[in-house]
């Protein structure tokens, strides 16, 4: 199901150095989906439940995308909001992925509109026979393919928002007429997060010896 993807992360395309850049005056933080950096796990608003250590699942958002259902969110107590997942319903198309190919460009020109032209990646394995327009599903179920947007001050030398890191937007696939959005928002807070995560996860394991 996919449910087991609100933990994962596009790490694959995701340099590992993220840049902390100034502090910024609260009324001049961005609030994609009205959360901003720096949010501790109470000012959340409502939870829904805890997938991981620090990543949680919301009830609800006070700025919901009308094409965007489940928001997962990263927010250990000292970094605070470091990382959103924003995930689409499960949208069926055909196998050319005709339908879910149009939700992916809707939602990658409407934050075009705001940080500009992103870094695509749109593109089938060299060595994939799903290489026909009515495998696309099948490839991309596959992993063979990927359809992926992404705006980066660092990687693309975009003029991105005050605590704005790096934006992806990606389409997956679910079975071959079957497929979904996910776009992720990382702070610039997020190795500071990600460390803190990871020296509490270590703590709990030396409690352990």
């Amino acid at each position: 199901m996919r449910r087991s993807v609100l933990v994962a992360t596009l790490s694959l395309f995701l340099v590992a150095t993220l840049t902390a850049g100034q502090e910024t005056p609260p009324a001049e933080k961005p609030s994609p989906f009205g959360l901003q950096m720096g949010m501790t796990a109470d000012q959340l608003g409502k939870i829904d439940r805890e997938i991981s250590p620090y990543k949680f699942q919301l009830s609800s958002v006070s700025k919901p995308h009308s094409d965007l259902e489940i928001y997962v969110v990263s927010a250990p107590p000292k970094a605070g909001l470091c990382f959103i997942r924003a995930v689409s319903p499960d949208w069926k198309t055909t196998s050319d992925g005709s339908l879910l190919k149009s939700r992916f460009e809707s939602m990658k020109s409407q934050v075009e509109g705001i940080y500009g032209k992103p870094y695509l990646v749109d593109a089938v394995q060299s060595d994939s026979k799903l290489d026909k327009p009515k495998d696309w599903m099948a490839a991309l179920l596959a992993n063979e393919r990927t359809l992926m947007a992404r705006w980066s001050a660092a990687d693309d030398d975009l003029p991105m928002k005050p605590t704005i890191a790096k934006i992806y937007v990606a389409a997956y696939a679910l079975s071959p007429d079957t497929g979904y959005l996910a776009v992720e928002y990382y702070f610039t807070n997020y190795v500071q997060c990600e460390e803190e995560i990871k020296s509490q996860q270590s703590r709990a394991a030396d409690s352990l010896q």
